[in-house]
């Protein structure tokens, strides 16, 4: 890879070395968790993208987002190494959307992923072990909104009218899936009564905390709202399950429900009844 970027393309050799890392860890990542042969679609449009957009990077940025995906790939397996919830395949799906989020976004952008992986594996432990590995495509739909709100602003510019529905979703499909795992296990011990409820409102909870020192008191203004609305996304989807109705489709129901809480929050920030917060994005070093 390093050499034909060396021959055929306008790299120097230093930046040719970094995109080749890059493309290197992100690709073997994709042919890991390609399911039925979807790699062969992902890779070369994963290739082609990978290289347009370092074609418009300094060495300095190359290198930088070659290191943090190294750091990325050791912190979260170092963060799962206690609990163990995730095996090998989730967990490298978990470290690409990991990446996404801090490459598309920040450090801001990511600490919700990192509070999630975090709470899902302190309050699931004690959970009975699943009987198979989850699958990439049962992984990936919780995140489905949060991806596609990163990606929207990205296309549209739009990091801060973004930037708390993508908290809303991420926070809301970690505690739904939370509360899956709680109603899939067979005993029902991990947690139970007013303990699972305060449990299941700890991901908004600390997603908004960790912000605090770059946002300010802006976050303690919006997590009553926060938590609202995923409590209410929690017991709609326990009311779902419980009645086992066939209106949503079983398997989207949680991607359902999180695309609600997060375009209803959006909704509310359009009317200019909540005020969008302001992160930070490496575009604003970078570019």
């Amino acid at each position: 890879l390093y050499l034909s970027l060396l021959f055929l393309s306008p790299f120097t050799p230093a930046a040719g070395l970094w995109v080749a890392l890059l493309m290197a860890l992100l690709l073997a990542g994709l042919e890991a968790v390609s399911i039925g042969g979807t790699d062969n679609i992902f890779v070369p449009i994963g290739t082609w993208f990978m290289l347009y957009k370092a074609a418009g990077k300094h060495l300095f940025e190359l290198s930088f987002q070659s290191i943090s995906l190294i750091t990325i790939a050791i912190l979260l397996p170092l963060i799962n190494r206690r609990a163990r919830t995730f095996r090998t395949r989730p967990m490298v799906i978990f470290i690409l959307i990991g990446f996404a989020v801090w490459a598309l976004g920040s450090l801001e952008w990511l600490i919700p992923v990192l509070s999630c992986l975090l709470m899902y594996n302190t309050l699931c432990k004690n959970c009975e072990p699943l009987p198979c590995d989850l699958t990439a495509r049962r992984l990936m739909r919780p995140f489905y909104p949060s991806l596609i709100i990163l990606f929207l602003a990205n296309a549209l510019w739009t990091f801060d009218f973004w930037f708390a529905p993508f908290i809303v979703a991420t926070a809301s499909a970690t505690t739904l899936c939370i509360e899956s795992r709680f109603l899939s296990d067979p005993k029902h011990t991990a947690l139970a009564g007013k303990k699972a409820v305060s449990a299941l409102l700890l991901p908004p909870i600390i997603s908004l905390l960790l912000c605090l020192p770059m946002q300010g008191v802006a976050v303690l203004k919006i997590m009553p709202l926060v938590l609202l609305l995923c409590m209410a996304a929690a017991l709609s989807y326990r009311l779902l399950k419980r009645t086992n109705t066939h209106a949503f489709p079983g398997a989207y129901i949680i991607t359902i429900h999180t695309s609600a809480a997060a375009l209803l929050y959006a909704g509310l920030q359009a009317l200019n009844l909540v005020k969008p917060l302001t992160p930070f994005t490496w575009m604003e070093v970078f570019r």
